[in-house]
């Protein structure tokens, strides 16, 4: 079976919570799902955090790649037609607690166009390899769980 068009996520946040979980859940169905995240974020904590989610993903078949730039604006592609784009995190605390706004648009017009987007910030980034995690330090191993469990504050 032929993946479907990508779903294509990019969030400046972090990499999971019960908002992004279903990505993984995306590949059942056969769907390309590709997460653009920075490589460094400001906040050290968020950093650990989102990292703690990579492992899960990973195991789902959700390709992850660490863009070494800022990344702020949030987008998602959906088929061929469809868009989300906007400031606000892409997570539960984001979506009840800030004051931040997406918008959701069906056009495949502005779709190609963040597609193309999105391809090049992905040429520009670095793909997280599933095995990285087993060579992490046990401190690591430990500290980036510690880190997920702040996650709902994040």
């Amino acid at each position: 079976m032929t993946p479907q068009p990508a779903a294509g996520v990019r969030s400046a946040g972090h990499a999971g919570d019960k908002c992004t979980r279903p990505a993984a859940g995306l590949v059942d169905v056969v769907v390309d799902v590709r997460l653009i995240l920075p490589a460094l974020n400001n906040h050290p904590i968020v950093q650990r955090a989102s990292c703690a989610f990579y492992p899960e993903l990973l195991q789902c078949v959700v390709r992850i790649f660490e863009y070494r730039g800022m990344l702020h604006a949030k987008a998602m592609l959906l088929d061929e037609d469809a868009v989300l784009v906007g400031s606000a995190n892409l997570d539960i605390r984001s979506f009840r607690l800030n004051f931040e706004l997406s918008t959701f648009v069906r056009d495949t017009g502005l779709n190609g166009e963040l597609a193309a987007l999105l391809d090049r910030l992905q040429a520009e980034a670095a793909e997280v390899a599933e095995d990285v995690f087993r060579r992490l330090s046990l401190g690591t191993r430990l500290v980036n769980p510690a880190a997920h469990l702040l996650s709902p504050l994040l």
